[in-house]
């Protein structure tokens, strides 16, 4: 009796998760490899496994998918030879994100998974072998509010490219709680795209001849928070690149070439509540063209406890003049002439001990549902099945979907009613779940 009514009062604490609305952080990995129970609100197709009708390509299940389905990937016909174009609103989801692998090399032209439609929800994957130039592991060109997360992406030129070009804006992406490393170029490269959330990603070894390379290049964006990261070992580990109204916060920027590095027009960065440390070069090069200091320093920790501000050294361009030149070909530009002035920024209140930065986030552990209550819960919710244990994790989010995600869209306000009940929900969830697989 007991576990019949914890059972379903889990089941009803998940459907009220729906009802507000939660954008996912993490999808779900399925061990069930017979399904024999389909859903009828979306359809879920699978690749791999022993399934009568299951597909053997990832790329054929993905074309007969329609909007809202579902693609699931069992790990059993791993490593899949395929360069994937997702070109519909699907869920594509691997069955483990260390062993269902995706391998890019059959074709150097083309990435390992390019997207070109809005609300992709892309998790559980490893993407190897994209490592040449135009090749990456991710690339989004079109579409927007797709959320890359829970997935290795390693050895490809660049880890996620995500750009708008033209009339084809790329927006309100979600990158989180992937492990990103070992690119020859840069970890995640966001070009002329804004409102994107950067959260909870490992990024590791995205350097090249000892200097190059980074974790994070944006540029020509805005509105870009960037937060709870783990970035070591790279060129540069953060670059913001005449982007406006950019957030670095709560990151490790730790054991990089270069730490962080700012070009800035008319733009405005903050970076606060970070640990800034032992990076090669310089923890923080800041360059600024024409205008105020307009990169804001607070409560950074810059490797040993600080009682007075820390000072950061950077260079503010003057304009003089511009040359006028003609190319090869007989057209003619102008080359503008800047005069260097050596200022400072200063962290007027730097942190005395390091941040508390947890990139990992806490799993909360949940009663195991059936297929078809997974179904309806797969675009809204958090869900992750267990290879070893009859049970799946959720994973509320709490700082990012509540304190970021929904002030920094504008959602309506009225969402934040929930909140009091979020909190004893999950209240609930440490008592409901304290004795569920053991």
């Amino acid at each position: 009796m007991i576990n019949k009514y914890r059972k379903t009062l889990v089941l009803g604490i998940i459907v009220l998760f729906i009802s507000m609305s939660v954008v996912p952080s993490n999808a779900t990995n399925l061990v069930v490899k017979n399904p024999s129970t389909t859903s009828s609100i979306n359809n879920i197709l699978y690749v791999g496994g022993s399934g009568q009708d299951n597909f053997t390509k990832i790329q054929d299940a993905i074309d007969n998918a329609s909007d809202g389905d579902t693609v699931f990937v069992y790990d059993d016909s791993s490593p899949y030879y395929e360069n994937l174009v997702i070109d519909r609103s699907i869920n594509l989801i691997g069955e483990n994100r260390n062993t269902t692998v995706i391998d890019g090399s059959s074709d150097r032209d083309s990435s390992c998974v390019t997207i070109i439609s809005s609300k992709v929800n892309l998790n559980g994957f490893t993407l190897d072998n994209s490592p040449w130039i135009n090749a990456y592991g991710v690339r989004i060109s079109q579409g927007n509010e797709n959320i890359i997360t829970n997935n290795i992406i390693t050895h490809n030129n660049i880890g996620i490219y995500i750009f708008s070009s033209g009339d084809q804006k790329t927006n309100k992406n979600i990158i989180s709680n992937n492990i990103i490393k070992n690119c020859d170029d840069t970890g995640l490269n966001i070009l002329r795209s804004s409102d994107n959330v950067i959260t909870h990603n490992i990024i590791h070894n995205c350097i090249s001849d000892g200097r190059y390379g980074g974790g994070i290049h944006v540029s020509h964006g805005e509105n870009n928070i960037i937060s709870y990261n783990d970035i070591r070992y790279n060129g540069v580990g953060i670059d913001s690149w005449k982007s406006n109204n950019i957030i670095i916060k709560f990151n490790n920027v730790i054991s990089n070439y270069i730490g962080i590095f700012t070009f800035v027009f008319y733009n405005i960065v903050t970076i606060k509540n970070n640990n800034i440390y032992q990076n090669i070069r310089r923890d923080v090069i800041n360059y600024y063209i024409n205008q105020s200091l307009n990169v804001k320093f607070n409560g950074n920790y810059w490797g040993k406890p600080r009682f007075l501000p820390k000072i950061t050294p950077g260079l503010r361009f003057i304009y003089l003049f511009s040359i006028r030149l003609t190319d090869p070909y007989g057209y003619y530009y102008y080359l503008p002439i800047y005069f260097p002035i050596p200022i400072v920024n200063i962290d007027w209140r730097p942190a005395k001990a390091p941040n508390d930065i947890n990139v990992i986030k806490h799993k909360w552990v949940l009663q195991k549902i059936n297929i078809s209550c997974y179904s309806i819960l797969k675009s809204r919710s958090s869900l992750e099945f267990s290879n070893d244990k009859d049970i799946f994790y959720f994973l509320p989010d709490i700082s990012i979907l509540i304190t970021e995600r929904y002030q920094y869209n504008k959602f309506n306000l009225n969402l934040l009613i929930f909140l009091p009940y979020y909190y004893i929900i999950i209240r609930a969830l440490q008592t409901i779940t304290s004795d569920i697989g053991r």
